[in-house]
């Protein structure tokens, strides 16, 4: 939700700001696009991994 809200003004900028500003836009898109993707994909294994971890720990 929070990423797609972000998307929104960065695309509104890609047509409507000139040249100039086309390039960082394009550039921010992205870096939204992949931390999403970080996010969702490759963070919340890790987490889950960590959390798993812990509860054996505690267990012992």
């Amino acid at each position: 939700n929070t990423s797609s809200t972000t998307l929104l003004p960065i695309l509104v900028l890609l047509v409507v700001a000139g040249i100039a500003l086309r390039e960082f836009t394009v550039a921010m898109a992205c870096g939204v696009i992949f931390g999403t993707y970080s996010s969702i994909f490759i963070a919340s294994p890790i987490l889950y991994g960590w959390a798993r971890i812990a509860e054996k720990l505690r267990a012992r």
